[in-house]
């Protein structure tokens, strides 16, 4: 059995069947992704199936698992809604549970919501193939999933706009890290217009 045969078992006892099917999906799309963008196919297939292992995890547990991330990490979600503590919960239970070591699957699962600046190819595989994974309702999903073959950091910034309108007129704050990753990649695009 294969590593990724075998984190597919185990993550299917663990998630719903609508979360499951949600990360096959994620996997899938990431695939493809890594195909097209030459990352590590194998790592990305991984990220995207494991990156929502947390998702439905209650509050206390997601809380114990963020306390054990690193400090800078910890203080970075601490205060924010519960919802975005499963990226790094995730990779504190991956490295715990599943014995995965690899700080590129590990990265990806801990920002695949929130993204930050600098983000390495893999991360950016990740976190565009949450967002346009098969099983979404936009309108224009075809043409998001054609783009992110394309320009995936054109799909990056998509993400973050729609984060941040989503956010806009709360009282819920947008994660810092979520408006840096939209600057960091505004910003190259702004200079080369």
């Amino acid at each position: 059995m294969s590593d990724y045969e075998f984190y597919k078992d185990r993550s299917k006892k663990i998630l719903s069947e609508k979360r499951f099917i949600h990360s096959v999906n994620v996997s899938v799309a990431s695939e493809k992704l890594a195909v097209r963008y030459e990352a590590d196919v194998d790592k990305a297939k991984i990220a995207g199936l494991l990156h929502d292992i947390c998702k439905e995890m209650n509050e206390e547990t997601l809380t114990k698992l963020l306390s054990e991330a690193d400090f800078e990490i910890f203080n970075a979600f601490k205060g924010y809604p519960l919802k975005l503590y499963h990226g790094p919960a995730g990779a504190v239970y991956l490295q715990k549970e599943f014995g995965i070591d690899d700080k590129e699957i590990l990265n990806a699962v801990c920002f695949h919501t929130t993204g930050h600046a600098n983000m390495t190819t893999m991360e950016k595989i990740v976190f565009v193939a949450d967002y346009i994974s098969e099983e979404r309702p936009f309108d224009n999903l075809s043409e998001l999933q054609a783009l992110a073959l394309k320009n995936i950091d054109l799909v990056v910034l998509k993400k973050c706009e729609t984060t941040i309108e989503k956010f806009k007129g709360t009282t819920i704050p947008v994660h810092p890290y979520t408006l840096d990753t939209y600057n960091d990649i505004k910003r190259p695009a702004t200079k080369s217009q």
